[in-house]
């Protein structure tokens, strides 16, 4: 965005700035020495309507200017037309104003609309003086006078008048036109700079709030107490009863009287009658025929929870070998 703010400065200074007058060949600030014929020839492709014209080979035509740049307009023909210019009396230099592309004649008006025939830029911005003559040694038959245009350095004249005051038509599209083009840019690019930097900005809080949202979210899971339907009940017949086995289940209440007694078969009871408050001896395993070395037992399996009325526990698989 800074790169687009100083290039909007740049060219903003430089529209300010510069900018071209244009002075037609009727003006008072051409001075014209020698036989010249000025206003008899008028055409559509001249610059304002008409040409200054003249065949004396010691006429001149000058103009003074302050300025940076300065150009000579003159429109073509179909036929040899030609002039010299020369700036601040340094070399002289021969223009072809004959028109490439036209069919060639002998005689007649011009063939090609008006425009910069030559130019010379990067001048100081003091006064110069072009001059336009005839140049015999180079087979010139002609001096032709349409217009200049030249570039003013001061940012103050931009109505199309030069310091002295005088009226003139304002031109210079060749420079305006890239000139307002890259202002145009700049300011699109500016725009665009603006607008990325806000979206960015509502994007971010955004962002900035949903995550706060889901930090709270999850703090208030963490921080939530969870409630129990009901308290967690305890068996208090049972609490000074030691345990006689190793797996102690509170899911069933402690009044067992609640479940219907077991059915029970001759086999249960046979093993039921080895069953007692003291663990078997060695005797009744040498009745049943069972090895003195198969009489130990796990210590879980020696004691036995007491009986309670119309419940029976089931018996503690003990393995035997047979």
């Amino acid at each position: 965005m800074l790169c687009s703010v100083l290039l909007f400065a740049v060219l903003w200074h430089t529209v300010q700035a510069y900018h071209n007058v244009t002075v037609d060949d009727s003006d008072a600030r051409v001075i014209y020495n020698g036989s010249w014929d000025q206003g008899n020839h008028q055409s559509s492709l001249d610059y304002n309507g008409s040409h200054a014209l003249s065949y004396d080979p010691t006429a001149s035509a000058s103009f003074s200017f302050t300025g940076v740049a300065i150009y000579y307009l003159s429109s073509m023909w179909p036929y040899p037309v030609n002039s010299t210019v020369t700036l601040d009396g340094e070399d002289s230099v021969f223009l072809n104003l004959t028109d490439p592309g036209a069919t060639p004649a002998n005689g007649g008006s011009a063939s090609a609309q008006w425009g910069p025939r030559w130019f010379k830029t990067g001048l100081s911005n003091t006064t110069h003086e072009l001059v336009v003559t005839m140049s015999s040694k180079q087979g010139g038959t002609w001096i032709v006078v349409d217009g200049f245009i030249y570039t003013v350095d001061d940012g103050n004249n931009t109505n199309g008048t030069d310091s002295s005051g005088a009226s003139t038509s304002s031109s210079g599209s060749s420079s305006i036109v890239p000139i307002a083009v890259g202002v145009a840019i700049g300011i699109v690019t500016f725009l665009a700079s603006v607008g990325l930097a806000i979206w960015f900005w509502f994007w971010r809080k955004r962002q900035s709030r949903q995550e706060s949202a889901s930090r709270m979210d999850v703090d208030e899971v963490r921080t939530r107490p969870f409630l129990l339907d009901e308290p967690p009940t305890f068996d208090q017949s049972m609490a000074n009863t030691p345990a006689t086995t190793p797996h102690t289940s509170h899911r069933f209440p402690s009044d067992a009287t609640s479940f219907p007694p077991m059915p029970m078969s001759h086999a249960d009871d046979d093993i039921l009658s080895l069953m007692s408050s003291s663990p078997p001896s060695a005797a009744h395993f040498a009745a049943m025929g069972v090895g003195e070395a198969s009489v130990a037992m796990p210590a879980h399996t020696r004691q036995y929870p007491p009986e309670k009325a119309g419940y029976r526990p089931a018996p503690a698989y003990t393995p035997r070998n047979l």
